[in-house]
This record gives structure tokens, C-alpha cells and sequence, in this order.
């Protein structure tokens, strides 16, 4: 359940940005809903079912119980061994593993960052679509970008 939260919350961010406007578009113009998932929806969550995974593969890595469960006999993983070196108080052994998992856990952040910036999404930016009124001088929609901040 815990997980599951992360990665909900992720994917509900990135649902509030499809346009409902696209999706009734290609509804009516008979796409089915498995075409519209797949071509409309599913591009424009490709961001937030990154984070989403990241999110919850960081959250999944840093659980202490889940690893001294699961980890196979003999075997140290970092997390374990700055808890041990943590728990022993053996501050300059723990530092350099739980400085590494932090740089590990930040690779992937930075790869989705970069990602956004390349295609042209600002984070904490929203491309909102105006409504044109129909006169001679509108020609086609104007976009602008407001600051959700």
C-alpha cells in the first residue's frame, strides 16, 4: 500500500495534464479506447510513469526491513551496511555507502529532469489551451503558459 501511493499520486499529476479536449476529440472521431490510451494518453503520462517508477524503485531500495528479509545469506547491501556502521556507532564507515546510494538514487532523478527539459517541459509549468473566439482576426488557438507554482 505504501508503494502503491507513490506511484498514484504520480500518475493522478500526470492524468491532470491530458487534455480532455484531445481525448472526447479522438473519441468522436472513432478511435476506440485502447487506441486513445495507447496513442493519446500514454504519451503524455511517459514522464509521470517514470517518476512514478523511480519514486517507488528509491522508496523500495531504501526499506531496511525488505532488505534483511530478503537479502541472500552472506550477502551485504549497502543500506545494511551503513545501518550496521550507523548502529555501531562508526560514523566514518557509514558515510561513504550512504553517500553513494544517495548518489545512485539521484541518476535517475536527473535522467527524468532532463528529459522534461528536453522536451520543452518546464517543471512547474502548465501549457494551458485558450478558448479562440470565432471572429475574422482569430486564426487557429493560442497557447499560453502559466506558472502552477
Amino acid at each position: 500500500m505504501r508503494f502503491l501511493a507513490l506511484a498514484t499520486n504520480s500518475l493522478d499529476a500526470g492524468l491532470e495534464r491530458v487534455s480532455w479536449a484531445s481525448t472526447m476529440s479522438a473519441l468522436t472521431l472513432g478511435a476506440s479506447p485502447r487506441r486513445v490510451a495507447w496513442r493519446i494518453h500514454l504519451p503524455q503520462l511517459r514522464t509521470s510513469l517514470g517518476v512514478a517508477v523511480v519514486l517507488v524503485a528509491v522508496d523500495a531500495l531504501k526499506e531496511l526491513p525488505i532488505v534483511l528479509l530478503l537479502r541472500p545469506f552472506g550477502f551485504e547491501t549497502l543500506s545494511l551496511w551503513v545501518y550496521r556502521s550507523a548502529a555501531e556507532a562508526r560514523w566514518e564507515l557509514a558515510g561513504p555507502p550512504a553517500l553513494l546510494i544517495i548518489a545512485v538514487a539521484a541518476i535517475p532523478v536527473v535522467t527524468v529532469f532532463r528529459t522534461q527539459l528536453r522536451q520543452g517541459d518546464t517543471p512547474g509549468t502548465r501549457t494551458v489551451l485558450t478558448p479562440v473566439i470565432l471572429d475574422p482576426a482569430a486564426a487557429g488557438s493560442r497557447e499560453t503558459t502559466r506558472d502552477v507554482r
